[in-house]
């Protein structure tokens, strides 16, 4: 599985995090030759980076998804590789976690959406078919909490965020 286009375009001006390789001392990156390629990312400046998704552009034969702190100064990544998300996985939602995002939706879809979990957790249901027949506000709810609803983490195209420092 890669990550696709139908994958972000839901968390988009969401404040969804990514993750992802960077310079994150720019005197060790410029003073590195990198002609030893048993560097160290410590050595070469590099490491793991954490920035807000802030546009895609479509393009006729790939996409671009845009990530970073500054507008100026935003990281392309094309068709998204080298980019992981970072989303709660849906086993992490909790009866109080669920009051306090979905206070406005009723015990019986809470209900529903935990047996879908489960089955997807005893194999019975395929994760990306979680959300079928759940109401529109469910769904978004999902997505601008940034929720893994496609089962990303999974496929190790997305991180825990609650492991991030």
């Amino acid at each position: 599985m890669t990550l696709e286009l139908n994958h972000l375009k839901h968390y988009l001006g969401t404040g969804l995090k990514c993750q992802y390789i960077g310079i994150i001392d720019v005197l060790k990156y410029n003073r590195c030759s990198f002609s030893d390629p048993f560097d160290s990312e410590e050595e070469t400046g590099m490491g793991l980076k954490v920035g807000e998704l802030k546009e895609i552009k479509i393009y006729k034969k790939y996409w671009k998804a845009y990530v970073g702190t500054f507008h100026g100064h935003l990281k392309s990544f094309i068709n998204g590789y080298d980019l992981k998300l970072c989303l709660i996985p849906l086993s992490a939602l909790t009866e109080p976690e669920y009051e306090k995002v979905f206070d406005e939706f009723s015990e019986m879809e809470y209900s529903d959406l935990l047996d879908r979990i489960d089955y997807v957790k005893m194999g019975l249901q395929n994760s990306e078919n979680i959300c079928n027949n759940l109401r529109f506000e469910v769904i978004n709810a999902l997505f601008a909490n940034h929720f893994d609803v496609y089962g990303l983490i999974e496929h190790g195209l997305a991180i825990d965020k609650r492991t991030l420092k």
